[in-house]
């Protein structure tokens, strides 16, 4: 499989022309190093907070039909304080102002 489609002939030929001119091509694309993407940089925006920029890690169990997604800010980040904050505050019931009218 060379695309993320299981027939993609635009990739195949694209392979084909590398392993053809490239003796370092052939040599890596020989080891097949590779691996599904399982991790990339989410943002949600939150009413209380604002935005987080969380790592968002897939985790996959062994028969593939198993994840676990996992989000979690940089150490230390203003994006930890963030979640910090929403731990605290996402457990307190506020009352309804009363001077705000309907």
């Amino acid at each position: 499989m060379h695309g993320a489609v299981r027939e993609d002939p635009e990739a195949d030929e694209l392979v084909a022309l590398l392993l053809a001119r490239s003796e370092k091509f052939a040599e890596l694309w020989a080891r097949h190093e590779v691996a599904n993407r399982s991790g990339s940089i989410k943002r949600f925006l939150n009413t209380l907070v604002g935005t987080l920029t969380l790592d968002c890690q897939i985790l996959v169990g062994d028969n593939a039909a198993e994840r676990l997604v996992v989000f979690a800010p940089a150490p230390g980040s203003e994006d930890a304080a963030k979640l910090g904050l929403l731990a605290v505050v996402g457990t307190q019931q506020f009352a309804a102002d009363p001077t705000v009218g309907p």
